[in-house]
């Protein structure tokens, strides 16, 4: 008798995905701080579905170990942005660049200048991660100052981050989406910019029109909180231009492309060091802040609005939504759920437009129920790049694909890595940014008008398909 496991079959498929997904979304819909124990539900109910279908129970578990251990990096990264941000309040860095911003930004040219500050600066570091932890904390300091809504700076900053990560040859994303496509990096990136850079354009003009919107608004309030968070931060903290020592550094080694979590690990101690130097802190003091934040109210709440925040407990419910989100998806993987979707679209496509956008709907289904890029990129991308040939559409157009279908839309998925990242660190909800972060959607769109009509999706020969190997073995 066998004991390997039964893959399940196209229509056991799409009931696994269609009731995981339903189930997910109800579940989001009707409990509030319940994300990690929905998908954890949601995960065995599949968990036992998968089995009855035939799945062996032990591949399902093998499956969660090997989810959990792509989560581990991810989650140290978290984990020491919230020291990381800690230590930079405690020492006087966050407020010292926030105290500097107000005075020379207009707010009126606040929102469209976060956005553009962003994306170069995620294109020079190749990280947004490194983007939203340095520069990103920045202008969210700045915004109380300037009277200007945290919300839309959050997504200001989620847009130019993401932009600028997305362009780069520096970052992971077009990296690997380009290496699993088979395509040149750089021919990868030009081709992403085609959706990419219509929607930075979009986003920048929206950005501009609401800022003069409240610029236009603005009342003698926002310059007395502009006086009181100036006054008040000189006071609490001792300002010195050397307290932008942390930052500085840790972009420059981001640049260097040095591993982020050392990087980050550089961050800490500097803060730290500065901490003790020019605020008197105390060894003790430096921990209580990288475990549980800065905590040391000040009594006024627009300054409180600013310092109050970091440490690494503020960063433990993401630890669990990402922990959840491998049991969730373990089922679907182990049992074939997407084999049999892979299947599907190559018995059913009749012309490269049909094909790729019934791609498209799959890398976008998958990454939605996993939340990773780099997993679906993993799953899928390998398994693409010889129907992309069959078809004779240029795999750069597949590179293109898993970006627009993955990383844009990172920052509206709460189990995702990048989506907690970016919800906890610019303390916003995941839905907020498809208001206010109009690009994590827009590329989306972009590319999938892109396919429809044929725009930008370029063809190739057998000849050419043949060079392009050639190339890449070169």
């Amino acid at each position: 008798m066998s004991t390997s496991s039964k893959k399940v079959t196209k229509p056991q498929a799409f009931f696994m995905l269609i009731l995981g997904i339903v189930l997910v979304v109800v579940g989001f819909l009707v409990t509030e701080d319940a994300d990690a124990v929905i998908l954890l539900s949601v995960g065995a109910l599949l968990s036992v579905i998968a089995v009855v279908f035939g799945t062996k129970y032990s591949d399902i578990q093998s499956t969660i170990i090997t989810l959990v251990k792509n989560m581990i990096m991810p989650i140290l990264i978290i984990f020491s942005v919230g020291m990381m941000i800690g230590t930079w309040v405690l020492s006087g860095t966050v407020p010292i660049m926030v105290y500097y911003g107000i005075q020379i930004i207009s707010p009126s040219i606040f929102y469209f200048l976060t956005c553009l500050i962003c994306t170069v600066m995620a294109l020079i570091m190749g990280s947004s991660w490194g983007t939203i932890s340095t520069v990103g904390i920045a202008f969210l300091g700045m915004a109380s100052g300037l009277g200007m809504s945290p919300v839309i700076t959050a997504g200001a900053i989620a847009s130019g981050a993401l932009c600028g990560d997305k362009l780069s040859p520096m970052s992971d994303s077009p990296n690997v989406s380009a290496a699993v496509s088979k395509v040149n990096l750089f021919e990868g990136c030009i081709h992403a910019a085609k959706t990419s850079l219509p929607a930075l354009v979009i986003c920048l003009v929206y950005f501009l029109i609401l800022g003069f919107s409240n610029g236009a608004s603005g009342t003698s309030a926002d310059t007395e909180a502009y006086d009181t968070i100036v006054e008040g931060l000189s006071s609490i903290f001792h300002l010195n231009p050397l307290l932008l020592l942390p930052p500085v550094v840790v972009i420059v080694l981001i640049i260097m492309k040095k591993p982020i979590l050392p990087t980050f690990a550089v961050g800490i101690v500097l803060g730290a060091v500065l901490s003790m130097v020019f605020q008197s802190a105390s060894i003790s003091d430096v921990a209580s802040v990288m475990m549980n934040g800065y905590g040391q109210e000040s009594g006024v709440e627009i300054i409180d609005s600013i310092i109050l925040r970091g440490g690494l407990a503020s960063f433990l419910e993401i630890a669990a939504i990402l922990i959840a989100a491998c049991v969730f998806g373990a089922p679907l993987r182990a049992s074939g759920v997407i084999d049999a979707l892979l299947d599907l679209i190559t018995t059913t496509s009749k012309s490269p437009k049909s094909m790729a956008a019934k791609v498209y709907a799959m890398c976008l289904t998958f990454f939605v129920i996993t939340g990773g890029y780099d997993l679906t990129y993993a799953a899928l991308g390998p398994m693409l790049p010889d129907l992309f040939d069959k078809y004779h559409l240029h795999r750069k157009n597949l590179s293109r694909i898993l970006q627009d279908c993955t990383i844009s839309l990172s920052p509206m998925i709460p189990w995702g890595g990048m989506g907690a990242f970016y919800a906890a660190t610019l303390g916003v909800a995941n839905s907020d940014f498809f208001i206010y972060a109009p690009l994590t959607w827009l590329s989306t769109v972009i590319g999938f008008i892109y396919i429809l009509t044929g725009f930008t999706m370029t063809k190739v020969t057998d000849e050419e398909i043949a060079a392009q190997d050639a190339a890449l073995e070169a």
